[in-house]
């Protein structure tokens, strides 16, 4: 049994969208001291997890997130910042396609973030 699939366990919620908010908000919360630029951290309201990962170049600063994009349909995508006075955009987005899943949708973007760290 994975972290993820324990996490789900402590989720009241039985609605899809709600599990996956609540598990991205208790990864946030043992990851967040990791993130040097956390004021430009990319918002909103499905923005439901941010995570910084290493730009394509040297100055550049880059987030990891996961969005829902309608009900239950959620996708990965990387916001890069290249510019100090601009605002993050977003630059590459992966669908996930086994969306009634938690922990898959969570297993996808665990996949993505380890793929942009080189781990």
């Amino acid at each position: 049994m994975g972290i993820i699939d324990e996490l789900l366990k402590e989720v009241e919620s039985e609605k899809v969208d709600q599990q996956v908010k609540e598990l991205c908000d208790k990864i946030f919360e043992e990851e967040k001291d990791k993130i040097k630029n956390l004021s430009m951290l990319p918002k909103g309201p499905n923005i439901f997890l941010a995570l910084e990962v290493p730009g394509r170049l040297r100055r550049e600063i880059s987030f990891l997130c996961l969005e829902r994009e309608a009900q239950t349909t959620f996708i990965v995508s990387v916001w890069s910042k290249p510019q100090v006075s601009k605002p993050p955009i977003r630059t590459k987005v992966w669908g996930i396609k086994d969306y009634n899943n938690p922990s898959k949708i969570l297993a996808e973007y665990a996949k993505r973030i380890k793929l942009m760290r080189g781990e």
